[in-house]
């Protein structure tokens, strides 16, 4: 029983964060610092996304918002989501999601890599960059 404690307390932030966020769960927001620091980033893709940024959680909760409306309509499903531990608090997570694309209207599986760092439990930092968006 104690390893099983030792294991769910090594569980990155970032991970649970995305589970609440694939769950659709405002419990995320206890996942952040107030004063976090978000971007979401698209390579090789022109679709304007000056908006996917978050500077604290108010502008978070705004960006959540736009995202369930515009992206996300119908939700996300993640089919991978690995950390890596890379010192001090920061971490590279590769991330796969699938989810109703209403950009290009079809079912799609988006890939991600993410940059965060966490401090106090809380993630007060995070960068993706969605590296690529293609029909499911």
């Amino acid at each position: 029983m104690e390893a099983l404690k030792n294991i769910e307390k090594s569980v990155p932030v970032i991970q649970s964060l995305m589970k609440h966020f694939e769950a659709g769960s405002p419990e995320l927001l206890g996942c952040v610092t107030e004063d976090i620091d978000l971007r979401i980033e698209h390579y090789r893709d022109d679709t304007d996304v000056s908006w996917q940024r978050a500077e604290n959680v108010q502008d978070l909760v705004g960006l959540l918002g736009r995202l369930a409306a515009e992206i996300f309509p119908q939700g996300t499903q993640i089919l991978g989501l690995d950390c890596r531990h890379l010192g001090d608090g920061w971490y590279q997570t590769e991330f796969v999601q699938t989810f109703w694309y209403p950009v290009q209207d079809q079912k799609v599986i988006g890939r991600s890599l993410f940059i965060s760092h966490e401090a106090d439990g809380k993630v007060d930092f995070l960068r993706e960059i969605v590296t690529s968006v293609e029909p499911a």
